[in-house]
């Protein structure tokens, strides 16, 4: 059984799918609030149910059952009373919960008799409805104890997606220069609010219990009663304690995706009107890393959501200009992921211009002129690899001599320098398929790890635009623009210090791209380049 699988991210709807296509019989029980937007995933498994049921508003006999129940009483529920609980209410249950609590706290009912009525001389008319489900959460926030709504308040900056721990509230307290009364601790006041149904209990575990909010509405309207000023100091104060614990491993990378959440989650809302952006480029920071852990673990919609999020800070901020293109790829990788492309297009298009590959986007030129760029750049490889033909032999007569001075003893081995060639027009691969080396590999690139700063990481990330565009135009069938695409990607995969699986992509894609034309013998010369480059210690 799966439950408010509203929250489930798109892996997990991707697993849950995977299990019921190769587990039989399998029983799935799945419970889940109306979503803004379904996951593909979703959709499959919910044509193979068998019995969808829509809960719909509680009906009146609902709400008198509700009500029985939250009151322990067994008798009738006054008409009038829980007519006008159900229409103000709209049959939410929680909302329902709300005003019955509510209205015990003030008085106003009575179930002395087994009965649950209005107290005597009470009329409907006098009972003080509130008009929103806002005031009504608000009113019952200020009859709280004076230690409960304070806890309450803090919690609500705290917490993210709902939920908190006992241990994250002495540092908020002490940064907001808060304190509880005397002979009160957290977890007593925590269970008090659990009491009067503003919290749930998710773990009770020793010294560090975690608690929910009873709705998203409470959690709302608690963080809005409190100042802005207060609000800044505590999101700040859960950021530092947050980043304390992120600088405290060993291994940045083995941050939970849970932490490098809040992080952004807190810093993001810690930089007031008249911020000097620092904590609105932390935020950045964060979402960025937020968004690739989520690629690895193929939630392209979470990824995209913490991508387009960190895209926002930087457009808004002079100092993270540079961000944008790189924010720009990744979001069209994200659309590639989910199949789709027109969006892709214009983010991988934008992020060209922005990194300097374009000058005017892709999209907004002709065919013929995609093709003039192609010739040209096939020109200017034809150019490269004139020189580099004749510089080539130089280069081994030079290798050889450095060998022959270490002496024939050694018994180690260097790794193997490759650069693969996409201009040559002669074969390049024996029957077998292996590449012949005397013809298609240089003295150049060495396989290693992408790039990770510097010049080589914005080539890297230029490449991987132009690699993403390729397949894209070849999903909208335009050859001209993969193929210069492709060709771009993989100039600029060749610039790296190391071979880099970019390369081997854009060989694929030329590949494709090259069968597109008919040009079977320069497609098959294409193939074998990139397998080749992907046997290079197992790049791809």
């Amino acid at each position: 059984m799966f439950d408010d699988t509203h929250w489930m991210d798109s892996s997990s709807w991707a697993l849950l799918n995977a299990v019921r296509g190769r587990v039989q019989p399998l029983l799935l029980v799945l419970t889940t609030r109306p979503m803004a937007e379904t996951d593909p995933n979703f959709s499959k498994i919910e044509s193979y149910l068998k019995d969808l049921e829509s809960l719909t508003e509680l009906t009146r006999p609902d709400i008198d059952e509700l009500i029985r129940n939250q009151l322990g009483v067994t008798g009738q529920v006054e008409y009038t009373l829980s007519s006008a609980i159900t229409t103000r209410s709209g049959g939410n249950p929680f909302f329902a919960k709300g005003f019955v609590t509510s209205f015990v706290e003030q008085g106003v009912l009575d179930i002395s008799k087994d009965k649950i009525e209005l107290a005597e001389g009470m009329r409907i008319a006098d009972v003080d409805f509130p008009s929103s489900v806002e005031t009504l959460i608000t009113s019952r926030i200020d009859r709280l104890p004076v230690a409960d709504q304070m806890l309450l308040k803090v919690a609500a900056v705290v917490a993210c997606a709902g939920s908190f721990t006992e241990a994250q509230l002495p540092p908020m307290l002490k940064a907001g220069g808060l304190e509880l009364p005397a002979g009160k601790t957290i977890l007593a006041v925590l269970r008090s609010l659990r009491d009067a149904d503003m919290l749930s209990c998710a773990s009770s575990k020793l010294g560090n219990a975690a608690f929910g909010f009873k709705h998203a509405s409470v959690q709302a309207v608690a963080c809005h009663v409190l100042s802005q000023e207060l609000k800044l100091k505590l999101h700040r104060a859960a950021a530092e304690d947050c980043e304390a614990q992120y600088g405290a491993l060993a291994d940045p990378s083995e941050a939970s995706g849970e932490l490098l959440q809040l992080l952004a989650h807190h810093w993001r809302r810690a930089e007031g009107a008249r911020g000097d952006g620092l904590s609105s480029r932390k935020a950045g920071t964060y979402l960025l890393l937020c968004g690739d852990r989520a690629m690895a673990a193929a939630s392209a919609s979470e990824a995209s959501l913490h991508f387009t999020e960190a895209l926002e800070i930087a457009t808004s901020l002079e100092s993270q200009e540079h961000e944008v293109g790189p924010l720009l790829r990744r979001l069209g990788e994200c659309h590639v992921q989910q199949g789709n492309y027109t969006a892709a297009g214009k983010c991988l298009d934008r992020a060209l211009v922005r990194m300097g590959g374009e000058e005017v986007a892709l999209l907004q030129i002709s065919e013929r002129e995609v093709k003039s760029r192609l010739d040209a750049v096939r020109a200017q490889q034809f150019r490269e690899q004139a020189i580099e033909a004749v510089a080539t032999p130089l280069k081994r007569i030079g290798s050889l001599l450095r060998k022959n001075s270490k002496g024939s003893s050694s018994k180690g081995s260097s790794p193997s320098l490759l650069r693969f060639s996409s201009c040559s027009s002669s074969a390049s691969s024996s029957e077998t398929g292996t590449p012949r080396e005397s013809e298609e590999t240089e003295v150049l690139q060495t396989p290693g790890p992408p790039p990770s700063e510097g010049k080589d990481l914005k080539l890297m990330e230029l490449a991987l635009a132009y690699e993403l565009m390729s397949r894209v135009a070849m999903q909208e069938h335009d050859v001209s623009l993969a193929s210069y695409c492709a060709t771009r990607a993989l100039q600029l995969g060749q610039q790296l210090e190391h071979l880099t699986p970019v390369v081997a992509r854009a060989y694929a894609s030329l590949c494709l791209t090259s069968a597109a034309d008919k040009r079977q013998r320069e497609a098959l010369r294409f193939k074998d380049l990139a397998l080749s480059s992907c046997k290079v210690k197992r790049l791809c």
